[in-house]
Parts: structure tokens; sequence; C-alpha cells
């Protein structure tokens, strides 16, 4: 990969470009790879088939990609907020 490159820096770029706050973004992830996208996330949410040192460092653990992990803290969180 090109230095500079990684997730976080695109959510950054596209978070600016599109003037969202930090407070909007929510990231999932499940590899080292992810981890300076949840860190810098309002919520860095780490996935309950991640890597263990990912879910150390997150702000949530969903659960896995098989038990729709992703749709599931969002129906949750949404349902929490009033929204749903």
């Amino acid at each position: 990969m090109q230095k500079g490159v990684s997730k976080w820096n695109s959510i950054a770029y596209l978070q600016k470009r599109l003037g969202y706050g930090n407070f909007e973004i929510i990231a999932f992830g499940d590899d080292f790879n992810d981890t300076e996208m949840l860190q810098n996330a309002h919520q860095g949410i780490a996935m309950g088939n991640g890597e263990e040192n990912l879910k150390a460092i997150a702000h949530a653990v969903a659960k896995t990609n098989d038990e729709d992990g992703v749709s599931g803290y969002l129906e949750r969180m949404l349902i929490s907020e009033g929204i749903l």
C-alpha cells in the first residue's frame, strides 16, 4: 500500500469534504488494519469475530459477521436513540 493510504485517511478525507463532524463517524472493523480507524472514529466497533487486540481498543464489540453484527448494532443504537 502507498504511504499515507489507510481506511481512516479515506474516512477523514470524506468527512472533511462532506462537512461531517467526528461525532457522526461510526466504524466497524475486524482485523489489525482497522486499528487506526477504530481509534479515531467517534464510535469504533470491533466485530465479534475480530482480532482480540482490536476488541481491546474498541468502544464496543458487535456480534460476529455471521450473526449480522453491523446491522444488529446499528438497530440497537437507533432504537436507544429513539430514531426507530
